[in-house]
């Protein structure tokens, strides 16, 4: 394993799978998805009716990371003392939004470079079908004027 491969799966270990940190693991898991999703034609949205949602604290909980992930998928320099502020009142301890937050910006990073890898292997794939039918075209050329 490369080292960069190593240490990104080593930081996702320890914010998803580990047993550190204040966060549950459905809500890990649920902010992770949440901010792949943001990187797809349609967002995952929390319904009241979700298993990981059932009682309302934990709703109000995921609302609220919701609205910061939002803004953290457009604009991650724009989440201010408000946006923490609006957490705080949603019963979230510091910790728990230090830590919903890494794995935000963990997976919108992870979703973003993906994104990028595959639009780049698209016009790369385009470029060779390009190269590859003008070198047809370029041979039949010749081969008519022979």
């Amino acid at each position: 394993i490369p080292s960069y491969q190593a240490a990104v799966l080593l930081t996702e270990y320890h914010l998803m799978q580990g047993d550190t940190g204040p966060l549950a693991p459905h809500l890990k898991h649920h902010l992770a998805s949440q901010a792949d999703s943001e990187f797809k034609s349609q967002p995952e949205e929390c319904k009241p009716g979700d298993q990981e949602t059932k009682n309302l604290k934990n709703f109000e909980k995921m609302i609220a990371l919701q609205r910061v992930n939002r803004i953290m998928a457009d604009k991650p320099w724009a989440v201010n003392k408000y946006h923490i502020e609006q957490l705080r009142l949603a019963n979230l301890s510091l910790s728990e939004i230090v830590h919903a937050v890494l794995i935000m910006a963990h997976f919108h990073a992870l979703s973003g470079i993906t994104s990028t890898l595959n639009k780049l292997e698209k016009s790369d794939n385009k470029r060779k079908m390009t190269r590859k039918e003008n070198s047809t075209v370029k041979a039949k050329r010749k081969t008519k004027t022979k």
